[in-house]
């Protein structure tokens, strides 16, 4: 993605002459993609070689790597000028916009600890919704239909998995890894069983909270018809962990019509930023600056729309409004709101908080295999060997 938008901005200088605007938009696609690119490199491995549009093949085989200020500092530079130059809202949400931008600026600052740009750049797209066509979907379910996830407003920005039978890496494995063996719950061959919580996930989760409702399958469906609940899943097939699985990709890929028995030939929008995070990176922010009337405020708008379900009905009690809300709240929101979206490592790191998650008592403890968090190695993932055998100048994170 990098190559790509840095090839886009050197193919740009060459251009004939464009209407205005135009030059200056592509250019803001480009630089979208690679600050977006560059934000998930940084938060995983730390330092990297930071490559731009004017860096050589040459430069780029022999680059060190760049101080995680400077890669940051050109990660913002990015979303500022794609923001400037990107239309307010898009139809295809694939596709960046000012808001996604915006949104992404406003992500950048929590992480680095700049509340005050943080809460200003989420409540301006909050205070601007309606110029951005962005709205919370009043049912959380529909977020995960993915027949009905082009009509939302809620979506900021996505990747549209276009799915197709051609060729095995072409397809979409989400929904089998967090499937069941041998059920019917949403194509008939099932999944793998592979991505599945840890039953504290499940435990520790209000009951009464529709989100929890969606967000997981505590039941199994066979192909004759019966229903299986859990801890009993192994009875299924002897592959499956007897814990509540994850609902929201198998029951995205299972909507579409088109999807293959096996949900790999899905059309699922995988969201990357979507309204809702916008509200609660505003709500973060406003703790950090003392503002806890705004911060309860905004959390409690996401909680609403929690209460009020699918809209049949008298609203559930269960989230109940926030008052007074701490850090702690805002993450533990967040981890309930955007629960298996790829979210939480990223908070675990920005917050420190991996020897409390993986700790005895932590959600993490009783997965097979959990073993201790060492802080000194474990919040950046290892730089691939064979990235370092190609750029000899390349070092490994400490501890790997």
């Amino acid at each position: 993605m990098v190559r790509g938008a840095n090839e886009t901005l050197r193919e740009i200088e060459v251009l004939e002459e464009q209407p205005p605007g135009v030059t200056e938009e592509l250019a803001a696609r480009a630089r979208f993609i690679r600050g977006f690119s560059y934000y998930h490199l940084v938060r995983l491995f730390g330092e990297i070689p930071y490559l731009d549009e004017t860096t050589t093949t040459i430069e780029a085989s022999v680059m060190e790597r760049t101080s995680v200020d400077i890669v940051y500092d050109n990660i913002i530079a990015d979303f500022k000028y794609a923001k400037e130059w990107l239309p307010n809202s898009r139809a295809n949400r694939a596709l960046p916009s000012k808001a996604s931008a915006g949104a992404y600026l406003a992500s950048v600052y929590l992480t680095r600890g700049m509340y005050q740009q943080a809460y200003d750049e989420s409540t301006e797209i909050i205070n601007n919704s309606a110029t951005y066509d962005l709205a919370l979907e009043p049912d959380f379910a529909d977020l995960f239909d993915a027949e009905l996830t082009d009509l939302s407003k809620e979506p900021i920005f996505v990747i549209d998995f276009v799915g197709t039978n051609i060729n095995d890496e072409s397809r979409d494995y989400l929904a089998a890894f967090t499937g069941f063996f041998g059920q019917a719950t949403y194509y008939p061959s099932g999944g793998w069983s592979v991505m599945v919580p840890a039953q504290d996930v499940f435990d520790t989760w209000q009951d009464g909270d529709y989100r929890k409702e969606v967000s997981f399958d505590d039941t199994a469906i066979t192909n004759s018809g019966e229903v299986i609940s859990y801890p009993n899943f192994s009875s299924l097939d002897g592959r499956n962990a007897n814990r509540p699985h994850i609902a929201k990709y198998t029951a995205m890929a299972g909507s579409l019509p088109q999807a293959n028995t096996s949900g790999r030939d899905s059309e699922s929008n995988y969201y990357m930023m979507r309204f809702a995070e916008v509200y609660l990176i505003a709500a973060e922010a406003a703790v950090e600056l003392g503002l806890k009337d705004q911060a309860d405020t905004y959390v409690n708008i996401v909680r609403e729309r929690a209460r009020n379900g699918n809209g049949d009905g008298d609203p559930s009690a269960v989230p109940a409004d926030i008052s007074g809300a701490t850090v702690a709240d805002v993450l533990e929101e967040r981890r309930l709101e955007l629960a298996f979206e790829h979210k939480r490592w990223y908070d675990i790191v920005r917050r420190r908080l991996g020897p409390e998650v993986f700790g005895p008592n932590g959600l993490e403890a009783d997965l097979p295999g959990a073993r201790a968090f060492d802080p000194t190695r474990d919040y950046l993932l290892p730089i691939p060997p064979l990235e370092i055998t190609n750029n000899p100048n390349l070092t490994q994170n400490p501890g790997y």
